[in-house]
């Protein structure tokens, strides 16, 4: 049953995403294939492989859905999940699988410790309490896939969902050079980085996310998506701004950034923790705002902006 609401969902999307055309530069060798335990496959016109790699002596796993037939490299994402959530859960319902299917991006899911974490000061889940060191884990995910995957060099990107956000912001804290940029919804960094560097980001929620406010400090979810945005901003040097709505979606767009950066920030009004999808939702813990706002939609254009220009 799962699979089959995975494939729905990859179809069903496939017109949120589809748009930009990619470079079809750095011919793909029969080396370069995918290789892995293979999955069934989670959309049509893909593959699915489990990889792994070893971190403190601790065998860890990721998921790479790819095209199922590839002629060039192509940009990578990188999506950690959100907490007690499979990589097969996210992958089906984060809306990206349409990339895969198009032949436009090759998708990475690392399994978190027991469905969790550690991003830090505590958080979050089993993954903590172990104290399993996750900046290790996705600095080798990056690692393994840039060596034995198709992928286009400084076209990697890391996308996070509540406490998968919370990691992806610790993990370009620790390394900012692993990512060509970032994009999160419904996380938020859990301490500031010792060396800030410029690095892209959109940072995304939900106005009425329960996870994004706060009593200590006391904060709205749009005053702490509003500061996150602040904070990067002045990191990457931004000087101006312009606003434009996408549907439920206010996106601030900052401009004058250092180094080739840029920042967005994405409010969806009324909405809580749920993802924001393109259709109706099949998936738990997901909602339909429509396909320009979908989350994949704003990220990947986001993504292709910053590295090629293009939207």
């Amino acid at each position: 049953m799962a699979l089959a609401v995975a494939v729905f969902l990859g179809v069903a999307a496939v017109t949120a995403v589809s748009s930009v055309t990619e470079s079809t530069a750095m011919p793909v060798r029969p080396a370069m294939l995918v290789r892995g335990m293979p999955q069934p496959s989670l959309a049509p016109g893909t593959t699915t492989t489990l990889r792994s790699v070893t971190v403190d002596g601790m065998a860890r796993s990721y998921l790479v859905l790819a095209p199922a037939r590839m002629t060039a490299r192509l940009p990578a994402i990188m999506m950690l999940h959100g907490i007690v959530v499979t990589a097969q859960l996210e992958a089906a319902r984060s809306g990206f699988l349409p990339l895969a299917q198009a032949g436009k991006a090759v998708l990475l899911f690392p399994i978190g410790y027991q469905e969790s974490w550690n991003a830090g000061s505590g958080c979050c889940g089993t993954a903590a309490t172990a104290g399993v060191d996750d900046v290790a884990f996705l600095d080798q995910v990056a690692a393994d896939s840039r060596a034995n995957l198709p992928i286009l060099p400084g076209q990697e990107y890391l996308v996070g969902y509540s406490n998968g956000g919370k990691m992806a912001f610790t993990e370009v804290c620790a390394h900012p050079g692993v990512f060509a940029a970032l994009a999160t919804f419904g996380g938020e960094p859990l301490a500031a980085c010792s060396e800030p560097q410029p690095m892209p980001l959109l940072v995304a929620g939900g106005d009425q996310d329960p996870d994004l406010a706060s009593a200590r400090p006391a904060r709205t979810a749009t005053q702490t998506l509003t500061a996150i945005a602040a904070t990067w901003r002045s990191r990457d040097g931004c000087t101006g701004s312009m606003t434009r709505t996408v549907g439920i979606a206010r996106i601030r767009t900052a401009s004058g950034c250092s180094a080739g950066t840029a920042v967005e920030s994405v409010l969806y009004h009324g909405l809580d923790h749920y993802w924001p999808v393109a259709g109706k939702p099949t998936e738990p813990y997901s909602t339909d705002v429509g396909s320009q706002a979908a989350a994949a939609t704003l990220m990947w254009n986001f993504f292709r902006a910053v590295t090629t220009g293009m939207r």
